[in-house]
C-alpha cells in the first residue's frame, strides 16, 4: 500500500476538483430456482421472478439511505449482466446477476449488498457464499 497526505483519482467529474469519491462493491449472485415447462410452471421455481424479487430488495435498501446533493442519483445499484441459460419455454431454473453497487463517501461498500450468507438473518435460503471486501459471490435458492 502506498502512504500519501493526498491523491488525483481520474474520475469522470467534468474536470471539477472533487474532494470525495464514491466507494464501490461488486457481486455475482446465482438465484436457483427448479426448471419445468413453460406449460406446467407449478411444477418449477421461477428463477427470473426471484432475480427481480432480489434486485427491487436491494434497490430498496439503497433508496432508504441518505442522498447527496454532490453526488446525484447515489446510491445505486447497477446490474451489468443478466442471463438465464435455457429455452423460452422453459421456466428458468437458474439466473446469474453480476451487480456493481456505488454508495456515497464514508459507507461501507458492502452497505448495497447486505449479508445474504447461508443462515443469514436476511436470507434462510441461501446455498453457498464466498467474499472480498470489495466482491460478493453467492448462490440463493429461489
Amino acid at each position: 500500500m502506498l502512504d500519501a497526505d493526498a491523491a488525483i483519482v481520474a474520475e469522470p467529474t467534468g474536470c471539477l476538483p472533487s474532494l470525495a469519491q464514491l466507494g464501490n462493491a461488486w457481486a455475482e449472485i446465482r438465484i436457483v430456482g427448479r426448471a419445468a415447462h413453460a406449460g406446467h410452471p407449478e411444477h418449477g421455481t421461477d428463477a427470473f421472478h426471484a432475480a427481480l424479487d432480489y434486485i427491487a430488495h436491494i434497490e430498496q435498501l439503497l433508496q432508504d439511505h441518505k442522498q447527496d446533493p454532490d453526488f446525484p442519483g447515489h446510491p445505486r445499484l447497477n446490474v451489468g449482466h443478466f442471463a438465464m441459460p435455457g429455452h423460452p419455454g422453459t421456466v428458468p431454473g437458474e439466473c446469474v446477476l453480476r451487480c456493481d453497487v456505488r454508495v456515497l463517501p464514508g459507507v461501507e461498500p458492502s452497505y448495497g449488498l447486505p449479508d445474504w450468507s447461508p443462515g443469514s438473518a436476511r436470507n434462510r435460503r441461501a446455498t453457498s457464499c464466498s467474499s472480498g471486501r470489495f466482491f460478493r459471490a453467492f448462490s440463493v435458492s429461489a
